[in-house]
């Protein structure tokens, strides 16, 4: 996959997409905080669509205002159980291997 195209999928949604709130029940949380989090995030954003957290192996401080929080934290269970949809943002696997 092409990195400068490997979110054209959201991009066609967001730009197809009548009403872009429909695209997922609740606020966003993006698994990854590195480039590919940061550009996801910016194009929420732009829909005016809301993220909540950005889960990350290494969490850091915010992201552009939002919360960088490990997969164990409390807030990740949380906003699970409250229906939040989740984007996994992470386009190099061999920096964060599925275990």
């Amino acid at each position: 996959m092409n990195v400068d195209r490997s979110l054209d999928g959201l991009r066609r949604l967001l730009a197809d997409s009548p009403r872009p709130e429909t695209l997922g029940a609740g606020p966003f949380v993006l698994y990854g905080a590195g480039g590919k989090g940061r550009e996801c995030l910016r194009l929420l954003r732009t829909a005016g669509l809301p993220v909540a957290a950005v889960v990350d192996r290494r969490p850091t401080g915010p992201l552009d205002g939002i919360p960088v929080v490990g997969p164990d934290d409390l807030t990740t269970g949380r906003l699970a159980a409250d229906g939040a949809t989740a984007i996994v943002t992470i386009f190099n696997p061999d920096v964060d291997p599925l275990e």
